[in-house]
């Protein structure tokens, strides 16, 4: 599902995708921001998450679902329309199996310290939901290989697979993550921001569709 919805990114990122910009002719800061705050504060990753009871649907409902969810400011139809097809579909399912197994298991094998576990998730979750669309607030619309490069320190960076250059991923996306790196130094890259400065500016809210 992730990877299908990676790269439905790339193609509609800042075209179909841009849950961070509202109209003001169609909608408001006051409408928008409560779906935009839940989305940034953990919704994102809960939402992938809850995405794994999918693989328990025919695909018949996959794809009624698909056409109730598509519309010009998300790629969620798309999305549902390949997990409907037969052999995404048949892979989605070993894989959701496959995470309910192992979360299942390793709650078993937590115990009675199963909150142990899930304070480690909640983090994951707000690393995820937080970051995620950083790369892209306040970028051009109608641009899907503008994005932002973010400075972390080195081994931060190494821990992020060097996600925090992606500027250099939208535009080299055949590129393997370690190679990211000597690419970005070779062009003499420059940053747009640091890091934990561009994850904190979301807190400002939705932007207007006319907003950079």
């Amino acid at each position: 599902m992730l990877k299908a919805g990676h790269l439905l990114h790339h193609r509609y990122s800042r075209i179909r995708e841009r849950a961070q910009v509202y109209d003001p002719a169609k909608s408001s800061w006051a409408k928008a921001a409560p779906g935009y705050y839940l989305r940034l504060f953990g919704g994102l990753y809960l939402v992938e998450v809850a995405a794994v009871v999918l693989a328990a649907l025919p695909a018949a409902a996959v794809r009624r679902l698909a056409r109730a969810a598509d519309g010009p400011d998300t790629v969620a139809g798309p999305l549902l329309g390949r997990l409907a097809q037969p052999e995404v579909s048949r892979q989605f399912r070993v894989d959701a199996a496959a995470i309910a197994l192992l979360y299942g298991a390793a709650f078993l094998a937590y115990g009675g310290d199963w909150w142990m576990l899930l304070t480690a998730l909640a983090g994951r979750d707000a690393i995820v939901s937080l970051s995620d669309n950083a790369y892209h607030y306040g970028t051009a619309l109608d641009a899907p290989l503008e994005a932002l490069n973010l400075k972390l320190p080195a081994p931060l960076e190494l821990l992020a697979l060097s996600f925090n250059l992606h500027g250099m991923h939208h535009r080299l996306p055949g590129l393997r993550w370690y190679e990211l790196r000597p690419a970005f130094d070779a062009e003499g890259g420059r940053y747009d921001a640091g890091w934990f400065r561009a994850v904190a500016r979301q807190v400002r809210g939705p932007l207007r569709l006319t907003d950079r």
